[in-house]
């Protein structure tokens, strides 16, 4: 599920086209969980998620998805300070994960 604030935001922020929403949406929902993270970028997730009152994934594309329950609330661009952190935690996950 989703919101019309989360496929804006995605379009927005993600450069995704509508087409292609369902597919980003549904690897997000499969992406690494914010409490899976670590240091500075955990400290960051964990605020988001207090502020969105919800979980927060980690997907490609340096998105991140605050989701509520199977609904995807809103998408947040990850900060630059915060993005070669997310990617090397997604990739160390990623390969854990195989």
């Amino acid at each position: 599920m989703k919101t019309d604030h989360a496929v804006k935001r995605l379009q927005e922020r993600g450069g995704i086209v509508k087409s292609a929403v369902d597919t980003t949406i549904g690897r997000a929902l499969k992406g690494m969980p914010g409490n899976e993270t670590a240091g500075r970028f955990r400290r960051f997730i964990d605020r988001q998620g207090i502020l969105h009152h919800s979980n927060m994934y980690v997907g490609d594309n340096d998105l991140l998805f605050a989701v509520k329950g199977d609904v995807i609330v809103t998408v947040i661009t990850t900060p630059l300070e915060h993005r070669k952190q997310a990617r090397i935690q997604l990739a160390k996950w990623k390969a854990q994960r195989q």
